[in-house]
């Protein structure tokens, strides 16, 4: 019989022990003995729980940082619009020029900002669903209306094409 080690939680005393079974021959080599040796571990595996804990809460906040990221690219790009739009319709009326293009620019301004509300709303249901007080209710959408509303602000042209 080899010698054996193996690490197991005694749930009654609430530890961890690592148990390390040495077997004893006599001089025929026929097994006589075998000593169970005990160690306590509990401080070490506490350690290695915290450790875990640790890491998991590290990479949480990697990926919150991460998210914040991404999220206030996604508010940038449409307030940038709106202020784009909005500039573009005052050199306009100060101008005098294109009138008849301002309303197609108010229309953008308006669509960029219900964009932008809707990222906000987003933002607050996420946080009342990890706070446990809103439901997760899934919905049918139509991927090509919100890839035809976002077509526009990829557009860096539009801006030119507004004001010509």
């Amino acid at each position: 019989m080899p010698l054996t080690e193996h690490e197991t939680k005694l749930d009654k005393y609430n530890m961890w022990v690592n148990v390390r079974d040495q077997p004893s021959y006599d001089k025929k080599g026929k097994l006589d003995t075998i000593v169970h040796v005990y160690r306590n571990i509990t401080e070490r595996k506490r350690i290695e729980e915290l450790t875990m804990e640790k890491q998991a809460a590290e990479e949480a906040n990697r990926l919150k940082s991460e998210f914040i990221n991404n999220i206030s690219h996604e508010i940038r790009t449409p307030l940038t619009s709106i202020l784009g739009f909005a500039e573009t319709i005052q050199r306009m009326i100060r101008k005098n020029q294109a009138i008849e293009k301002i309303p197609m620019a108010v229309n953008k301004v308006i669509n960029s900002g219900m964009h932008l509300l809707q990222l906000i709303n987003d933002l607050l249901d996420i946080s009342r669903i990890e706070a446990g007080k809103m439901e997760l209710k899934l919905e049918p959408i139509k991927l090509k209306n919100i890839l035809d509303e976002l077509d526009f602000l990829r557009d860096p042209q539009y801006n030119k094409k507004i004001s010509s």
